[in-house]
């Protein structure tokens, strides 16, 4: 039995028949000179094979006779496409993140996890659109004046003896 052929085939063979103005008996003698049938429904799939891409070669028509896989996103060089909000954050993000941390206040890494926890619901950020969350919040607080102070928040805590601890 003979692969039969497929409609993308018959859609393609018919385009390209259209584009090199073949018909009726000039056809059916370029199908014989070809695959050695004379008419299309005798053709199976190697034989369309065989037509379409000797039509594509005479007319210098690209045919894509692959496909491209939906899990390809990018098709040109990474430098070349705009970052996507997926794309893992980069590495001016995170000097930017540790700087405004730094600038707010927040400089052991359990405030900082605890900032970023409240703000994106992770401990860092991992993508490019949580830096970017991230900057934005570290930036409004900043404009507020930074993180407050509590009495129990300061660095070198005294207790009632007057002792460091």
């Amino acid at each position: 039995m003979l692969k039969p052929k497929t409609p993308k085939q018959n859609r393609t063979l018919n385009y390209l028949l259209t584009e090199a103005g073949l018909d009726g008996d000039t056809l059916r003698d370029y199908l014989e000179s070809i695959c050695g049938k004379r008419y299309r429904r005798d053709m199976d799939f190697y034989d369309f094979q065989k037509v379409i891409k000797d039509l594509c070669e005479k007319n210098s028509k690209s045919m894509k006779t692959t496909y491209q896989t939906p899990a390809v996103k990018r098709v040109a060089p990474k430098d070349k496409l705009p970052a996507l909000e997926s794309d893992p954050i980069s590495r001016e993000q995170t000097d930017l993140i540790f700087k405004l941390h730094a600038q707010a206040g927040a400089v052991s890494s359990k405030a900082q996890a605890g900032i970023t926890r409240k703000t994106i619901g992770k401990i860092f950020p991992v993508t490019i659109g949580d830096g970017k969350k991230m900057i934005e919040a570290l930036k409004a607080i900043n404009a507020r004046g930074g993180l407050k102070k509590t009495p129990g928040d300061s660095e070198n805590k005294k207790n009632e003896s007057g002792r460091d601890t």
